[in-house]
């Protein structure tokens, strides 16, 4: 009865909230709705940190408030622009909309004993060190040939560059495989943690991905509290390194490559945090509002087919497209680094404000499928952490930069670590007989 009295608490503050929002269309109210909203999540629903409701909350809250607050402090962020009148809503709608397709709201009680599993031979070990050392060489190759921004990465079409980028992108998960041995020590786990954390500094350094090291850290949190390894002291802790760490990482990506220290103007640590990646989603979905007639509902959808071969682009007599290239190509071709997107910005793009809540409603359940089969064994979970970190730093992309590598590194991972555990236990019967 009392959940169901706490669920009722949550609508009605979503009703009224939302009134509000109608009357009240500014900063401020914008920001207390959100943080409130937030802390009800906790204390009426009981949120923990593992809930990815909670955690898509504050991180899409994060990247819809950065850039009008920069805004305000008159801090430039790419271009000055004002804005639009239907930017808080809008946020709103999604933000509801996310909540509203998520459906019963409940916290997963996980049973590690589901998720460990026995490692029958070092091949895994082996293949983690073989990757390793290849993001390494890739990391010495980028600075040895001197390259100076991820624009020149990008376009310089090299092998050594595309598969050092795709191990540091798998290697962001797949340690939490190895983690789940139960015949790995637990010294050895946590020496491969570390060395994992400096790797995906050392990627950010030299290839400019920032993603790297804001995955990982995400990844870890979730995985070391579903084990029950740290505490919410631990926890607020290394959010503090995280927050010091993403505010200085704009001025040090490719730091070790170009040996340039990027200094940011009117830059502080508060400043370095919102400015790091989160302002960017706001202002281009800002940018597409205030160019609404060349903007709302133009590709009617054209963008989700594209989203959803983008795994089998390079099979399919397609091309590869994606709105994130569309908007970088038609307002930002002149610029050397892209601005990413927004991943309601696509919806908005395709049916206007019916697409933003599209958007949402993919989101909401495909995030709720993978989070009720995530406690079913390792292979599903590890799906769905990496899952997890697509989609929260995908809020400045669009849809296709979570299903493409969701599937192409995380799915089919689980599937090679699966038929490898088959192939050992066979292997182990057969000893047997």
């Amino acid at each position: 009865m009392k959940i169901k009295t706490n669920n009722l608490i949550i609508w009605i503050y979503l009703i009224i909230s939302s009134l509000f929002l109608l009357f009240f269309n500014n900063l401020i109210c914008f920001s207390l709705i959100n943080i409130l909203l937030i802390i009800l999540m906790c204390f009426c629903l009981k949120l923990d940190i593992k809930n990815p409701l909670l955690l898509f909350l504050v991180i899409f809250i994060l990247y819809q408030i950065s850039y009008p607050i920069l805004n305000l402090l008159n801090i430039r962020v790419f271009e000055y622009s004002l804005i639009n009148d239907n930017y808080y809503l809008y946020n709103w709608i999604a933000t509801v909309s996310f909540i509203i397709f998520y459906g019963k709201i409940e916290n997963i009680r996980y049973d590690v004993s589901n998720l460990s599993f026995e490692m029958k031979s070092n091949i895994m070990i082996v293949i983690y060190v073989i990757m390793s050392l290849i993001c390494i060489f890739s990391s010495f190759y980028i600075i040895y040939n001197g390259f100076q921004s991820k624009y020149e990465l990008a376009n310089s079409g090299n092998k050594i560059i595309q598969i050092g980028n795709i191990f540091y992108t798998i290697l962001i998960i797949y340690p939490v495989y190895l983690n789940l041995g139960k015949n790995i020590s637990n010294k050895n786990k946590n020496i491969l943690s570390i060395f994992n954390l400096l790797l995906m500094i050392f990627g950010m350094l030299t290839f400019g991905e920032r993603s790297y090291l804001f995955n990982y850290i995400i990844v870890y949190l979730l995985f070391y509290f579903t084990c029950n390894k740290i505490n919410y002291k631990q926890v607020l802790i290394i959010f503090t390194l995280a927050f010091i760490l993403l505010s200085t990482s704009s001025s040090m990506k490719m730091f070790l490559s170009s040996n340039k220290y990027r200094t940011v103007k009117n830059d502080n640590i508060v400043v370095g945090f919102l400015n790091s990646d989160f302002a960017s989603a706001g202002f281009n979905f800002n940018y597409l509002l205030n160019n609404e007639n060349d903007t709302k509902g133009i590709f009617l959808g054209k963008t989700y087919i594209y989203d959803f071969l983008s795994p089998f682009e390079d099979l399919l007599p397609i091309s590869k497209y994606s709105s994130t290239k569309w908007y970088s190509n038609k307002y930002w071709s002149t610029r050397k680094t892209g601005l990413g997107f927004s991943i309601i910005g696509e919806g908005y793009i395709n049916f206007g404000l019916i697409g933003i809540i599209v958007e949402m409603f993919i989101l909401a359940r495909l995030t709720k499928f993978l989070y009720k089969r995530s406690n079913k064994n390792s292979y599903y979970y590890i799906i769905y952490l990496g899952y997890l970190s697509l989609m929260m730093y995908s809020c400045r992309q669009a849809l296709g930069n979570i299903i493409s590598p969701l599937f192409k590194y995380h799915i089919l991972l689980a599937l090679l670590i699966f038929f490898i555990n088959k192939v050992e236990m066979k292997k182990e019967r057969v000893l047997d007989e």
